[in-house]
């Protein structure tokens, strides 16, 4: 009978990405990114990456947050050969693990390891590195695509969903790593979450933090898996059909790949704080009238807004009113002679899950 090897005892034995990769104990009990080359080749095409970073091997830094056992950051690095591969880890063994690859293994040398605390938010502001030189950010590209940063992230266990929505809050308020316009993010999720990002009109996933993912991003399901059968993700995918369908992986829940290309372009938001306060008032109740859910905004909102706004907002549902309409009903809530006075507070989405 074999002898039981444990996560350390693994850890401590390997000598190479490749090797590790190989092992039956690689992200053994734990989530991982275990897909093959291949797989990860794939994904990196259909993103056109080659063609996204021009000159990646001068210009590009790319920042990994939750790294745990995974081959998909590992392909990226040798398919983009970026200036600068910074790796946060999620836990003090996956810590120990790059770090091992990062001193035995040649093809992991140039990987640049966070030593902080993996659970700490000084991940999301690494100013030191700028000011290092470590890291060179443009501010205001040029291009569609920053060509200087590129965010990924292994948000997969059930913890995680609060850091997701921090990510995005940042680029929606331009803060930490986003204050650098037009950066694609690439998020690892679960399925039953990433629904929640995706700003599908009119489903039940369609709360707060999807406006705020699609008003300040272009977002896209690059691939995913859907092995349980969920009839939710079933009937959103019909939007992502081009989707790249990864390989069952045995012991491995199922996962979804997306793309947040940060776009700050696509409405004309002048009022962020009325913005913000409008959709986190009104999505109190997404499944009510716009009508219904005035009075969330203070006393004398019903009668201001039924003076300007058409019947056809009034009579709309709130998932599924378009964010152009959202801006709208801001704007007018900023003109509002009587809107109350007081401080904003951000109602960030309830971790309900809908299956």
């Amino acid at each position: 009978m074999s002898k039981t090897i444990t996560r350390a005892q693994f850890v401590n034995s390997v000598e190479s990405f490749k090797q590790a990769y190989q092992s039956p104990h690689f992200g053994r009990n734990s989530a991982k990114i275990p897909f093959s080359q291949e797989v990860n080749h794939q994904i990196f095409e259909k993103l056109d990456l080659k063609n996204q970073y021009k000159n990646p091997s001068e210009k590009l830094h790319i920042v990994d947050y939750q790294t745990g056992f995974n081959s998909f950051v590992y392909d990226l690095h040798h398919y983009l050969r970026p200036r600068f591969h910074l790796l946060i880890p999620n836990s003090a063994t996956t810590h120990r693990f790059w770090k091992r690859l990062q001193e035995m293994d040649p093809m992991c040398r140039n990987f640049y390891l966070f030593e902080e605390d993996p659970r700490s938010l000084r991940h999301y502001n690494s100013e030191e590195l700028i000011d290092s030189g470590k890291i060179v950010l443009d501010r205001n590209p040029a291009e569609k695509v920053n060509q200087t940063l590129l965010i990924t992230g292994s948000y997969i266990t059930t913890s995680d969903k609060s850091k997701v929505r921090s990510m995005l809050y940042f680029n929606q308020m331009c803060l930490a790593w986003y204050k650098y316009q037009k950066v694609k993010s690439l998020f690892w999720l679960r399925p039953a979450d990433a629904l929640k990002y995706l700003g599908i009109m009119g489903s039940r996933f369609r709360q707060t933090n999807s406006v705020v993912a699609t008003a300040f991003n272009d977002v896209k399901v690059i691939a995913y898996s859907n092995y349980e059968q969920q009839k939710s993700v079933t009937r959103c995918m019909s939007e992502f059909s081009d989707a790249i369908k990864l390989p069952k992986v045995p012991q491995q829940e199922d996962l979804m790949l997306v793309e947040f290309q940060s776009n700050h372009e696509k409405y004309s938001i002048e009022h962020m704080t009325e913005f913000t306060l409008v959709l986190h008032k009104l999505f109190m109740l997404p499944s009510y009238k716009v009508i219904q859910n005035l009075h969330f905004l203070g006393p004398g909102a019903d009668e201001y807004f039924k003076q300007v706004l058409p019947a056809s907002v009034l009579d709309c549902r709130i998932c599924d009113l378009p964010i152009e309409e959202l801006v709208n009903i801001s704007d007018l809530y900023f003109r509002w002679p009587f809107k109350p006075i007081t401080d904003l507070e951000i109602y960030m989405e309830a971790d309900t899950d809908h299956t």
